[in-house]
């Protein structure tokens, strides 16, 4: 099913007004005995996830920007606030935090060959073309 763009809340609207001081797991259940005040901020460079981790044999996992290339941490952090806090376009079912972690590690990798790519006037690295995404796919 495609969800149009409209339909995701813009990262500055709503919860994430809070800012540098919003709880990136705010909309996720949290394991017992876990507190929303002890868990990761968005200004923070590694969000420990292990709060929203429900199963007692669940790995320690954790998102780390500081392993994204500088261009695009901001954009990471958006896109993984809202993966994780929500809230989530009607229709869309909220993705466990074993899944987020992988596309973590995917996207990042993907951030890393864009940002060896050269850029030109015409082409900004920031703006991945389709020629782009080809190239990454043949990669």
């Amino acid at each position: 099913m495609t969800v149009p763009a409209h339909a995701f809340p813009s990262p500055t609207v709503g919860r994430h007004t809070a800012g540098d001081q919003a709880y990136v797991l705010s909309g996720r259940p949290l394991r017992p005995g876990a507190s929303l005040e002890a868990t990761s901020r968005f200004r923070e460079d590694r969000w420990d996830l292990r709060a929203a981790i429900l199963q007692k044999q669940g790995n320690a996992l954790a998102l780390d920007f500081a392993t994204v290339p500088p261009r695009y941490q901001a954009t990471a952090r958006e896109l993984f606030y809202l993966l994780l806090a929500g809230p989530h376009p009607h229709g869309v079912a909220e993705l466990s935090i074993s899944t987020i972690r992988p596309k973590f590690s995917a996207l990042a990798s993907f951030w890393h060959w864009l940002d060896s790519r050269p850029a030109s006037a015409a082409h900004p690295v920031s703006v991945p073309a389709v020629s782009d995404l080809e190239d990454y796919h043949r990669h």
